[in-house]
């Protein structure tokens, strides 16, 4: 039997929570790096799904909705917290290492 990810969850939650079709592609981006880096592995895939949803609302400004995707989900307010934290520590060293990049290619030789 496969083993079911968050990218799994996405599609049911951004319907469930009205969200719009860009957070959900930044959600999948979003998971997609997590996975890379192995910090999805072992999460409970639903509650990851929701956290990245959240953070993807935020980055494309659209509506706030943690509140409700932790009693929808049925995670505690902790391992949201947790999660959301893990997913944008990742988000911002990969800020970090893109301008890294960027500053080495403009430096003449």
């Amino acid at each position: 039997m496969p083993v079911a990810t968050p990218m799994d969850y996405v599609s049911s939650l951004a319907s469930e929570l009205k969200i719009s079709g860009e957070t959900e592609a930044k959600t999948l981006e979003i998971l997609n790096s997590a996975y890379v880096v192995g910090i999805a592995s072992g999460r409970e895939p639903r509650g990851m799904a929701a956290t990245a949803i959240c953070l993807a609302e935020k980055i494309t400004n659209d509506r706030d909705i943690s509140k409700e995707v932790i009693s929808k989900v049925g995670i505690t307010k902790f391992t949201f917290d947790h999660r959301y934290k893990d997913l944008e520590d990742l988000l911002s060293k990969q800020k970090s290492t893109e301008k890294t990049k960027a500053a080495v290619k403009v430096q003449p030789a």
